[in-house]
């Protein structure tokens, strides 16, 4: 049996009957491999490639403007000339072929960022390799490094460290220190989107953020917080432009200097609100005075209201200019509640339209003036002032006037409704106009005229005033000059009604009484119709 077993073996090719030079597969005639062959092991990539990048703590993330020491580890990393993380060059402490470590001042860009190495073999950059944080505060940290992992507190010295295009972001919670907290111009401090960031004093240390350090044109911005009690004068002092956003707040905004924006603003407390010698752009705000005024504008400051809402405050706004410092204001569709005196202007103009000025009859606070022209130039325009308990609108200047120092009011459009006096007009060389206007339902004078030597006009023949003026009692144009009247002798109010009675054409001078129509005190004076 053993015999056939060889037999056949042998006739199959079997055993070690190789050909020479076939060792390995058939042979071509030029002697190539046909047959299948084993590859050789993989050789090392000459690649340079980054593998990890992290702090020397083992993170992999750092915040702004840090001094940042970074491990890259990696290989083909030989001769490595240049590293830069984003945009900013690190400089190389050690590299090896498998590591390099760099030290950084990072870049104030919040994100992630790619590192990338110049080396011998090459150019590589690994994306979103270590992440910048903001300065993140965190109402539990302390002694942190400012980032999400290691987090400040609201009175850490390092928070003041933050410079020109970096972000202080609050977490959510609240945030208590008990002083200034210090910060250069150009700086944003926000609450963490999606959080409700809360920044107080503690006990009866109060606290506010202080700009007060850098280049005054530099744009500080402060946006989702919340201030509360205690709080120091102000819970923002600042110097240089400002920009405040969606903030509800009780400590109040000094803004001097330079120019502040100020968006859905929400104050609570004792006033001023906001104080400023600069100029404010003031939109969808809403200012509750539970006491003092609510915005001034100081020795030459300015302010524009579009859709503010201000209540409760001994003034709602006061232009508070002096002689050598005018300011101004512009106010449109803003509403004045509850206010003792809604607006004031004092040496400096404005402009007021589709505003309303009222009081509130539901509750106790009582509004007694609604606008006081008080030697400025202002314009008024479809605008309505309701039930203020002593005037509409006051008209003033210095008494005795030096000629130069005079008020002037153009009203068009306007309502005054209730009150004692619609529109007191005071003093000497002042000018008032009234087209388009009702005044109606006062208990004294629907308009009443105290202003010698000052034009009056509420119509004349060629430009009619369409004007209704009309009381409940008293005198709808109660003429009150004592003296004589060498340049203004006449009131003119061609065109206007007198509870409902039009007088078209007629002057009346010399004393005259006839309620509910008019009153003339003095010879020397009169009405022209």
């Amino acid at each position: 049996m053993a015999r056939y077993l060889l037999v056949f073996l042998i006739a199959c090719g079997g055993g070690s009957s190789t050909p020479p030079g076939d060792a390995a597969g058939d042979a071509s005639p030029d002697g190539a491999v046909d047959g299948p062959v084993d590859a050789p092991p993989d050789a090392p990539s000459t690649d340079p490639a980054i593998l990890t990048v992290a702090t020397t703590a083992g993170v992999t993330e750092t915040r702004q403007d840090a001094e940042a020491h970074l491990v890259i580890t990696g290989r083909n990393l030989d001769g490595a000339s240049s590293v830069t993380v984003g945009t900013t060059a690190a400089a190389i402490d050690s590299a090896s072929a498998t590591e390099v470590r760099v030290t950084l001042y990072v870049p104030a860009v919040v994100g992630p960022q790619p590192v990338t190495i110049v080396a011998s073999a090459g150019t590589i950059t690994k994306p979103a390799a270590i992440a910048v944080t903001p300065f993140v505060v965190s109402p539990t940290g302390s002694g942190g490094l400012g980032t999400y992992g290691s987090p400040l507190g609201l009175c850490d010295p390092d928070l003041e460290l933050a410079g020109a295009g970096d972000t202080i972001e609050l977490q959510g919670g609240t945030h208590e220190c008990g002083r200034w907290v210090n910060l250069n111009t150009g700086v944003t401090v926000a609450g963490a989107p999606g959080a409700t960031a809360i920044v107080r004093g503690i006990a009866d240390e109060g606290f506010g953020f202080a700009v007060i350090y850098g280049p005054d044109t530099q744009t500080t911005t402060f946006r989702d917080l919340t201030f509360a009690e205690p709080l120091l004068p102000w819970s923002i002092d600042a110097y240089g432009t400002l920009v405040v956003q969606r903030v509800h707040d009780s400590g109040g905004i000094a803004a001097f200097g330079r120019p502040a924006a100020i968006d859905h603003y929400t104050f609570t407390g004792v006033g001023p609100a906001v104080e400023t010698d600069g100029v404010i752009q003031f939109t969808s705000s809403t200012i509750y005075c539970t006491s003092g005024d609510g915005i001034v504008a100081r020795d030459g400051g300015s302010v524009t209201l579009d859709g503010v809402t201000v209540e409760n405050c001994a003034t709602g706004l006061w232009i508070a200019g002096a002689p050598s410092h005018t300011g101004g204001a512009t106010v449109v569709g803003c509403d004045f509640v509850d206010n003792y005196l809604g607006i004031r202007i004092t040496y400096g103009g404005a402009t007021v339209t589709d505003t309303t000025i009222r009081d509130d009859e539901t509750t106790p606070a009582v509004s007694s003036v609604g606008l006081w022209v008080d030697t400025a130039d202002v314009y008024v325009a479809t605008s309505h002032i309701l039930d203020q308990d002593h005037v509409g609108i006051r008209v003033t200047s210095p008494s005795p006037n030096n000629g130069i120092d005079d008020s002037f009011l153009d009203a068009r459009g306007i309502e005054i409704v209730g009150g004692h006096v619609g529109i007191s007009y005071e003093n000497m060389d002042n000018n008032l106009w009234l087209r388009h206007s009702t005044i109606r339902d006062q208990t004294e004078a629907a308009f009443q005229c105290h202003a010698l030597d000052s034009q009056t006009d509420l119509g004349r023949p060629g430009d009619p005033g369409f004007n209704t003026l009309s009381v409940t009692s008293g005198f709808a144009l109660d003429d009150q000059r004592q003296y004589e009247s060498g340049f203004h002798r006449y009131i003119h109010a061609n065109g206007t009604t007198l509870n409902g009675v039009s007088f078209d054409g007629q002057t009346i001078e010399g004393t005259a009484e006839l309620a509910p129509y008019y009153r003339i005190s003095s010879f020397d004076s009169g009405i022209q119709f």
